[in-house]
Parts: structure tokens; C-alpha cells; sequence
């Protein structure tokens, strides 16, 4: 088939090319999800507009290639100057286009722990490190939320890199109960969330201390009346208390 494809002069359409399987998969959709560099090439090549279309959960082939890790598939689709008067301003937009749930391809990759397609999007498109989801979700936040922290750096190579996550927290309150290296990295960018509580319980996180970069948020209380070290212990978080205990002895009141 690859070679049936490449024979094809620039501009052909095979009607396989075109064709659409369930959940709305083109071949394309097919060859970035399956891996296929090669073929998914070809197709690309034939039929640059394959790269906008979106099956029924809202994915185009650089989200299905994005979400299974394929950073050679991700970097051919991102780095691929499209012809102008066949897809306008299609392919400028293409990174920024958000499937079902609000996830780019960033969020995607981020979200799957694949930091080689996170460094190939990042190389193109850094402020789309800004995007969040239809929860209010950033690719930065679900990297805090599965521990990758080398995704977390490259991340914050973009100055616009959004940190929020759902309900009003950030990125923070997933890493303090995750990753203290990513702990240290987020304070390090925005200490102030140090103090931020969410929308839910205008909880702060309970690792903050980690870095004694403010005392003071180890005495702030949520809506009902409960400091870090309250919740801690109802949460079973041994650790964390221990370590509120030794940066802010007073805290048990």
C-alpha cells in the first residue's frame, strides 16, 4: 500500500485516502494511532487536508499520534509546511484544535507521559502550553498529576504555560501529593500559589513548606475551619504532618 501510495502524484486523492471508518477514523487517524511513520507520510503527503479532519470524538490523527507516543509521527505532522491555498489557515491552527473534551494534542501527550511529543510541540507551538480543557485543565496540571517532571520543565519553557487545574486548583495541589521535585519547580515559577486554595474548600495545598518560602500558609484555614495539618491528618498523611510539624511547630493549632 506504501508504495501504491508514493507512486501517486502530489495532489491525487485515492478514495482510501478519504475514507472514513467507525468512530470517524480516516486512514490517517489509522496510521498515526497504529504507529505507521512510513505510511502515514504518504498519506500526508497526498492529503495534507487529512491532518485537520476530526473523528467523532472530536481527535485528529495529531491527537491519536500525540496520546500513543509516536514522536517521529508528531514531529512529521507539526514540522510539514502545508500549501496555502489548500488549507488556508488550517495548519496554524492545528495544534490549538481541542477534541471532545477540550484536549489539544499537548494535553494528550502530557496527560500520557510522552515527553519526546511534548518537546516536539513545545518546538513549534510553546503557547499552546496556555490551553486548558472544557474542565479548566492544563497539560502542565496533568503532568504535575502523573509525576512527570521532565514534562513539567518543558513545560514551563513557555512564559504563557497555564498551571490550572479543576474545581480552581493548580498544579500545585496535585504535585504536593505526587512529586516534591515538582513541588520545588512550580514554587520556584509561582510561589504565590503557596497560598491559593481551590474553588471547592478554598484549600491551599499541604506541601508548601517543603520550600520555607512562606510559613504563614501552614495557618491558613478553608471554609470550614481546617488548617493543612487538619486535613492532612484526616487523609491519613503521616508524612506531610511530620513535615508541617518541623517547619511550623505550632501548627497542630
Amino acid at each position: 500500500m506504501l508504495l501504491a501510495f508514493d507512486k501517486l502524484p502530489r495532489g491525487a486523492t485515492p478514495t482510501s485516502t478519504m475514507s472514513r471508518w467507525g468512530g470517524g477514523d480516516t486512514v490517517l487517524h489509522i496510521a498515526a494511532k497504529m504507529g505507521h511513520a512510513e505510511l502515514a507520510k504518504a498519506i500526508r503527503r497526498l492529503e495534507p487536508l487529512l491532518l485537520t479532519r476530526q473523528n467523532s470524538k472530536g481527535d485528529t490523527p495529531v491527537h491519536c499520534a500525540a496520546r500513543a507516543g509516536h514522536h517521529a509521527i508528531v514531529t512529521s505532522f507539526v514540522s510539514t509546511r502545508i500549501v496555502d491555498e489548500q488549507v488556508g489557515e488550517e495548519h496554524g491552527r492545528l495544534l490549538r484544535v481541542r477534541n471532545g473534551v477540550g484536549n489539544t494534542a499537548l494535553h494528550e501527550a502530557a496527560q500520557n507521559g510522552h515527553l519526546e511529543v511534548v518537546q516536539a510541540i513545545m518546538s513549534v507551538d510553546p503557547d499552546s502550553a496556555a490551553v486548558v480543557n472544557q474542565a479548566g485543565v492544563s497539560p502542565l496540571y496533568m503532568a504535575a498529576e502523573r509525576g512527570s517532571s521532565n514534562i513539567v520543565r518543558s513545560l514551563q519553557w513557555s512564559e504563557a504555560c497555564s498551571y490550572e487545574g479543576p474545581n480552581g486548583q493548580t498544579a500545585l495541589h496535585a504535585a504536593v501529593l505526587i512529586c516534591y521535585d515538582i513541588t520545588e519547580l512550580i514554587l520556584e515559577q509561582v510561589p504565590v500559589f503557596i497560598k491559593r486554595g481551590d474553588a471547592t474548600n478554598n484549600s491551599t495545598p499541604l506541601h508548601y513548606v517543603l520550600l520555607d518560602s512562606d510559613n504563614s500558609a501552614s495557618y491558613l484555614r478553608d471554609k470550614d475551619g481546617f488548617a493543612p495539618i487538619h486535613v492532612a491528618a484526616s487523609a491519613g498523611h503521616l508524612n506531610i504532618i511530620a513535615e508541617l510539624l518541623q517547619h511550623c511547630p505550632i501548627a497542630w493549632s
